[in-house]
């Protein structure tokens, strides 16, 4: 891919974000004797041992310790009045509708699409098509035209607490993907690419990349009538046969990042290998304060 489809939105980071969170954790790596990440070891071998021969480089070490997954869903709070209005809307389409019938759209809690217009667009085309579907939208950054979100008949929006979706390692259900920032493209491309379980919307992409595609050599053509084919094309095939194949691959998926915590599991054995790596370090590493 090319360097500006890492912005697929043309996001600017804001300067705060850079200076207190990016430059740091960069900065960081410097005095740390390794690195804990909750990415999952057998999610993508390659990448994992990209970076575990960079780290080996620096004398350093890297551990793996995902999927760090509640074994069971969390009730919500009867105090929770969103979170059990979510769930009467959810019962209430699978009443009618049967499983795999509603959509939850998020784009987690800190980036948001950059082109208002493109999500009105997407949300009205469910809406006029009579997909019930679920929207969080606990960003600082959210905005919703009145307009665009709010005249279907079947949608709930839950601002905030209604926890987000943690992939394809809790269930088999395959995503649509409006990549934004840092690595959610180079994600998207793995996702949909190589395993084949999840779509990437391109007509959504805006500013800088909204250029031409590596994969294709071909631009997004970027206006609203293509946001509104692409997602109808996207959803038909979601909700046929091409969804169903993706579902069965997600099982797969599923099945490895399950065993991970197993006895013999990868996560299980990486995370002993910190434990021991960080209890072998000296007091003086971990207590600096008590050592003195």
């Amino acid at each position: 891919m090319y360097d500006y489809e890492l912005e697929p939105q043309g996001f600017r980071p804001p300067k705060q974000l850079l200076l207190r969170s990016m430059i740091k954790s960069v900065g960081a790596l410097d005095w740390t004797d390794g690195l804990i990440t909750v990415d999952a070891l057998d999610c993508h071998r390659e990448a994992a041992e990209a970076y575990t021969t960079f780290f080996a480089g620096r004398n350093q070490r890297m551990y793996f310790a995902r999927p760090l997954i509640a074994a069971r869903h969390p009730l919500p709070s009867l105090e929770d009045a969103q979170a059990t209005e979510a769930l009467i809307f959810m019962d209430k389409q699978l009443k009618e509708r049967g499983e795999r019938s509603v959509i939850y759209a998020s784009f987690r809690s800190l980036f948001w699409p950059q082109d208002p217009a493109k999500l009105n667009t997407a949300l009205d085309h469910l809406t006029e098509s009579g997909i019930p579907f679920i929207m969080s939208r606990p960003s600082p950054a959210a905005k919703l035209s009145e307009r665009g979100s709010c005249r279907g008949s079947e949608y709930k929006c839950v601002f905030g607490k209604l926890a987000p979706t943690t992939g394809h390692s809790r269930s088999p259900i395959p995503m649509i993907l409006w990549p934004i920032t840092v690595h959610q493209s180079t994600n998207a491309v793995y996702l949909t690419d190589v395993l084949d379980i999840a779509d990437e919307l391109i007509e959504v992409r805006t500013g800088v990349g909204a250029g031409p595609r590596r994969r294709t050599g071909k631009a997004p053509f970027g206006t609203l009538d293509a946001v509104r084919e692409e997602l109808r094309n996207v959803l038909a095939s979601a909700f046929n046969q091409d969804g169903v194949e993706k579902r069965q691959k997600l099982l797969i998926v599923r099945k490895s990042l399950e065993d991970a915590w197993s006895e013999k599991g990868t996560a299980r054995q990486e995370v002993a290998d910190f434990l021991d790596h960080v209890m072998a370090l000296p007091a003086s590493t971990l207590f600096p304060a008590q050592a003195s």
